[in-house]
């Protein structure tokens, strides 16, 4: 476990992913279009490596918000879980 003072991660496993908590705060700072329709309880998030943003933007459909370095798809149109699909 690697703590921060907001945030913590927590390994996984070789060449998996690791689990990431962090403040309410903290989460939208990073992922506001994903916070956006997140409960007072917190949200949570899947981030996903992908090699074509665009190819993630046209699946998504109009679900899809588009940020400066990922195609995020909000809390509250994906079942409270929100996507963020990030370059490989």
């Amino acid at each position: 476990m690697t703590p921060s003072l907001s945030k913590f991660r927590v390994a996984s496993g070789k060449g998996r992913a690791d689990f990431v908590f962090s403040s309410p705060e903290v989460f939208a700072a990073r992922h506001p279009a994903v916070a956006e329709g997140a409960t007072k309880a917190g949200a949570a998030a899947l981030v996903v490596a992908t090699r074509s943003l665009s190819a993630a933007k046209k699946a998504l459909g109009e679900r899809a918000v588009v940020t400066e370095k990922a195609v995020v798809v909000p809390a509250k149109a994906a079942n409270g879980v929100g996507l963020v699909f990030v370059k490989a």
